[in-house]
């Protein structure tokens, strides 16, 4: 059995930017999402804990979970300078 993780990539149709940069995607919804938020723009959301800048707020948060742990996962929006995408302070129902 081969594992899931396998890259065949030989027959499945990518989706190449249109915009040169040299990114491609396995869907096409990943290309969409990467030609708004991402190709050709600065990165806008920084990490609080360190001079990291990011295009995505999910990127700060992914950062921060493997870079700065057991720390408050949250952005600064460098063009607003407000912090952004607080995870874990939002309150939680007990379950019984």
């Amino acid at each position: 059995r081969q594992s899931t993780g396998s890259k065949d990539t030989g027959c499945k149709k990518r989706f190449v930017c249109p915009n040169y940069c040299g990114s491609s995607f396995s869907h096409n919804y990943s290309l969409t999402r990467h030609l708004k938020y991402e190709c050709g723009q600065e990165p806008r959301f920084k990490c609080p804990y360190c001079e990291g800048l990011f295009r995505r707020t999910s990127n700060v948060t992914q950062h921060i979970r493997t870079r700065h742990i057991d720390c408050k996962q949250y952005a600064i929006d460098v063009i607003s300078n407000r912090i952004v995408g607080v995870i874990g302070e939002q309150k939680r129902s007990k379950r019984k």
